[in-house]
């Protein structure tokens, strides 16, 4: 009689719960950055009325504390022992430093108010560099700890991707949710600084919230140890020759290229190992190039707005300071509608189709969006709806495979994978920040010409360029069960 229980082993300890606990828990950072990169840059150009160079500087330290802090968190998580885990430590190090940092990157400069002149600016400098910086490294140390508890949770593909379309998910509803209420606040506030002082705090209060459920109720050691066990027990029964799996069961062989210390169970890899192994380039391009192109986008989009389109009789950011348009809420609203749309889908379309020909699909919609961005005028403003839209499902498909790519990359080295989410959250932050520092003192926010090449053409390279990057991504070795099918597999 053949072995059925391959389908009726539960390969990790998550519940439903602890499930979608996960996919919340990272719903601070989620919230934070909907705020930094939807309207950081414009905050401070337009609703503070400080120079784009000033703007430009504090996404730039953000990004670059973000970047340089972020492999640090990775290398000593995977280095940490606690009797709470490797990386919980971390994310409770973010949970406290977060909130009090972003409060006051979205508060006016106080000390700046006694100042005029060369010496207002440079306190301006300093008082949003410093708490920019320092939110980072809030962020970052949530955001890694967050992220490499995947491969520590579960061995199967479906439930990694389970887990990756749920936070993901709740990525995209965090930014609607900004939006939305971002929308709310300048319907009904008239003065733009109160309108972001409250849209800050409601954002802290929520994400604290959930963050505090995540750190009582998330138990990282006993679900690590679950999947570790499993990680052991499925490698065994593929090596055992004399294993009997159900009838109609097929295993698909594929390559597996491994540095020597992987195949000792016991050892694990050092950030020497990760660093030496050109793949992790190649995953880590992909991911890079995902996030610049999304990241280049929203934060640009609301110059795009004005300059481009001149929504709600705002033609520059010296009439953004004293009226925000409400359309700089309602047209990132619909990218994030078309993101969290497709990002719930995404699963359903990982049964049928290969995570490389899914990220091939988003580079076409981005293409389709960002391309009749560079015609659009004033009369055409209402076209952007259906273009923010593709945008949106664009970078769907874009991030979440990328971020797929990583976790299958780390594999059953989840004990030492932070370091590699470090080491490509690095190269992503300091992409994205040199870029926006770039644009923000290298052209005028006012010149439509050049805010049409930073909206569509940058991101449209961008995301080109991933395409192009993930052919180098070679196939890695992934568990997966369908039973409907009956199927068990080993596959890329």
């Amino acid at each position: 009689m053949a072995d059925t229980s391959l389908l009726k082993t539960k390969y990790d300890g998550l519940t439903t719960f602890s499930t979608w606990l996960y996919g919340v828990g990272h719903v601070l950072n989620d919230l934070c950055a909907a705020c930094w990169f939807n309207y950081l840059l414009y905050y401070i150009a337009a609703v503070q009325n400080q120079s784009s160079g000033v703007a430009g500087a504090v996404i730039l330290s953000g990004q670059l504390a973000d970047g340089i802090f972020t492999p640090i968190v990775g290398l000593y998580s995977d280095k940490l022992e606690t009797k709470w885990g490797k990386r919980k430590p971390w994310y409770i190090i973010g949970t406290i430093i977060v909130p009090i940092c972003f409060f006051f990157v979205f508060e006016e400069c106080y000390p700046c108010n006694s100042m005029s002149g060369s010496s207002q600016t440079a306190m301006a400098v300093i008082w949003y560099c410093f708490f920019a910086a320092a939110f980072n490294v809030g962020w970052a140390s949530i955001q890694i700890s967050h992220m490499s508890l995947i491969p520590s949770l579960t061995p199967m593909k479906e439930t990694k991707d389970k887990l990756i379309g749920i936070r993901n998910g709740f990525t995209y509803i965090s930014n609607i949710a900004v939006l939305l209420l971002a929308f709310i606040l300048i319907k009904t506030l008239n003065e733009p600084d109160l309108q972001f002082s409250i849209l800050s705090i409601i954002v802290l209060v929520v994400g604290v919230t959930i963050n505090i459920m995540f750190i009582l109720f998330i138990d990282e050691v006993g679900l690590s140890k679950i999947a570790h066990h499993s990680y052991r027990q499925l490698n065994q029964m593929l090596s055992n020759q004399g294993v009997k799996l159900p009838p109609n069961t097929e295993i698909e062989e594929v390559t597996y290229e491994v540095p020597p210390k992987q195949e000792e169970e016991e050892d694990e890899l050092t950030w020497r190992d990760w660093v030496a192994q050109s793949q992790l380039y190649a995953v880590g391009a992909s991911y890079m190039l995902s996030r610049l192109s999304n990241n280049v986008a929203t934060s640009m989009m609301p110059f795009y707005l004005t300059s481009v389109l001149h929504v709600g009789g705002v033609k520059s950011t010296s009439q953004a300071h004293k009226r925000t348009p409400w359309q700089i809420a309602i047209i990132p609203l619909c990218l994030y509608v078309g993101s969290t749309g497709m990002s719930f889908l995404i699963k359903k379309i990982g049964e049928k189709v290969s995570r490389k020909i899914q990220f091939l699909i988003g580079v076409g919609f981005t293409l389709v969006a960002s391309i009749p961005m560079f015609f659009l005028e004033p009369a055409d403003e209402y076209a952007m709806i259906p273009l923010a839209i593709v945008y949106g499902i664009g970078f769907s498909f874009t991030l979440n495979n990328s971020m797929g790519f990583v976790a299958a990359f780390v594999g059953k080295n989840g004990k030492s994978g932070a370091f590699v989410w470090g080491f490509i959250s690095l190269f992503d932050k300091f992409s994205s920040g040199i870029a926006l520092f770039l644009l923000t003192n290298l052209g005028d926010l006012n010149d439509s010409t050049f805010i049409r090449l930073s909206v569509a053409g940058l991101p449209m390279l961008a995301s080109v360029a991933g395409g192009l990057s993930i052919f180098l991504i070679k196939n890695v070795q992934e568990f997966s069960i369908r039973p409907r099918s009956r199927k068990f597999s080993v596959k890329s």
